[in-house]
């Protein structure tokens, strides 16, 4: 990914999480995402990240 990509993804990022409009927020994470050290969860996959938009 181009520096400019990402610029562009955090910007689209910040500004849907901003506005609230978490499916299009989501809709810019891959389905594939797993992510460790959250608070409260050992393991967080996409479907538990939007369950708690």
């Amino acid at each position: 990914m181009s520096q400019g990509s990402a610029l562009r993804w955090l910007a689209a990022s910040a500004e849907t999480a901003t506005a609230n409009n978490f499916d299009k927020h989501m809709d810019l994470i891959s389905k594939k995402v797993s992510l460790t050290g959250v608070p409260g969860f050992e393991h967080l996959g996409f479907d538990e990240w939007a369950a708690h938009c």
